[in-house]
């Protein structure tokens, strides 16, 4: 889940463990322990670092702690509505995550910037709230970095939004239904909707020029793109 210079976490799922290694890949021991107080952890929703070497660890469903490498809690956060992920935006900020549908939890926004004592700074990405919707649903996101700046995902959207260290978010890409990918500059804001029922997204990731999207369209395969270049390379089928 993080991978920092010497300081490497690894979260063991199966038996509930948040494992700490070095950079030679040598275990160093148990980073938190399986429980429901400060430190301690029955769920871990994400995991984020900062340049500060200051970790965000979002666990329990409902607590924010920020944490230094050596296990010292500076804050932990408790929310009434339940971000689904965490992350910096900066040193002193950050972005909570609640992608569609459980964004309607949030006041109808997708997502809250908040400070390290917990206060929020601003909203985005409002949506239009939708009562029948189950909470849960479309919990499948993607946020990272690429070129020093935020990228942020869901695959219930076709919008790839950046957000900017003066929380600004803006969308960047917008993949279109024939599994182009163009500009957003090019593309006209709509509704996502599926052409043909077999059309889906169900990752999207970056790294350097090149953008990685793992589709399923009749059959699953991956397409990498150069959106600089306007190059779309063959996909990938296993």
């Amino acid at each position: 889940m993080i991978v920092d210079e010497d300081f490497i976490l690894v979260l063991d799922s199966e038996y509930q463990k948040l494992l700490q290694f070095n950079k030679e890949g040598s275990f160093v021991g148990e980073f938190m322990k399986k429980g429901r107080g400060p430190g301690e952890f029955f769920e871990i929703s994400s995991i984020d670092v900062n340049e500060n070497r200051e970790l965000l660890i979002l666990r329990n469903g409902q607590f924010l702690d920020i944490m230094k490498y050596d296990g010292t809690i500076i804050n932990s956060i408790r929310f009434e509505k339940t971000p689904v992920m965490a992350r910096w935006v900066t040193p002193q900020v950050i972005a909570l995550f609640y992608p569609y549908s459980s964004y309607f939890h949030n006041d109808g926004y997708e997502i809250s910037f908040i400070n390290m004592e917990g206060n929020i700074l601003k909203k985005a990405l409002k949506r239009q709230i939708d009562n029948n919707e189950k909470r849960g649903m479309g919990a499948r996101i993607r946020s990272g970095r690429n070129t020093g700046s935020l990228y942020y995902w869901n695959h219930s959207c076709d919008t790839v939004y950046t957000i900017s260290k003066s929380l600004d978010v803006f969308p960047r890409y917008v993949f279109q239904h024939d599994d182009r990918h163009i500009p957003v500059e090019n593309y006209k804001n709509s509704n996502f909707m599926r052409s043909d029922g077999m059309y889906t997204v169900e990752f999207y990731s970056e790294w350097g020029d090149y953008i990685f999207v793992f589709v399923v369209y009749g059959r699953h395969g991956v397409r990498v793109l150069n959106p600089r270049y306007n190059l779309l390379l063959p996909a990938f089928y296993p």
